[in-house]
């Protein structure tokens, strides 16, 4: 399957849609809009300005005025005035993922974050084809972490699992000592039987101080000669 539209998907899994060519935002305008909403909040920025979408210009514009850029985060702000990308401060302030299709961008790429992008991706395929993500276990998706500067292809079930793939269980050296131990006893066993077939019938069911196969015999033998 490939992905059609472009979302978000948030530390928690949760997904938004970010396709400025048919939504109100792509992933840089949501996040512009939404840290101007936190800021604005921090600074008691007046009503009268509105809520619903804030100005970024107008909200800086309010934050010098008043000398209030001590109070943000450096690079809070300079990402709501545009001279930071706001797509990577999304990714790494926040630890969201951007979707494209089937290409992934995150921060790091920890067990904890492709389980995060996996739960995001079975709702953004749900929502897109309304079909279950298990009708889509062999298809490809291409994750690239900021952090490595690495891009890995996993499934969706690798990208369940953290992308722990199950590893092949060989025997401990405890199982295989064991084992052998076993195998030896048996072969030991085998032996006595021969051994006790070759004596004469008189020594058969007789035990001896050396134990009771041919040679020990021979050497019992020889000590009471």
């Amino acid at each position: 399957m490939e992905i059609k539209g472009e979302y978000w998907i948030t530390d928690s899994g949760d997904i938004i849609f970010a396709d400025g060519d048919v939504g109100d935002f792509n992933h840089e305008g949501y996040i512009i809009d939404s840290l101007a909403s936190l800021i604005a909040d921090e600074v008691d920025f007046p009503s009268k300005y509105g809520y619903e979408h804030i100005d970024p210009d107008k909200l800086i514009e309010f934050i010098y005025e008043n000398e209030l850029e001590d109070q943000i985060d450096p690079d809070s702000l300079k990402t709501l005035s545009g001279s930071l990308d706001a797509r990577i401060f999304g990714i790494q302030k926040w630890n969201w993922k951007t979707v494209r299709g089937n290409y992934i961008e995150t921060w790091a790429m920890s067990q904890n974050d492709l389980k995060t992008i996996a739960s995001g991706l079975t709702d953004i395929i749900y929502e897109e084809s309304q079909s279950d993500d298990d009708e889509n276990e062999e298809t490809e998706f291409y994750i690239y972490s900021h952090l490595t500067k690495q891009s890995k292809t996993f499934t969706l079930p690798q990208l369940k699992s953290g992308g722990i793939t199950a590893a092949i269980q060989l025997p401990s050296q405890t199982d295989i000592g064991r084992k052998n131990d076993g195998w030896s006893k048996i072969a030991a066993n085998q032996n006595r039987d021969i051994d006790i077939k070759n004596l004469h019938p008189y020594y058969q069911k007789r035990s001896f101080p050396l134990g009771d196969n041919v040679i020990n015999f021979k050497t019992f033998m020889s000590i009471t000669e």
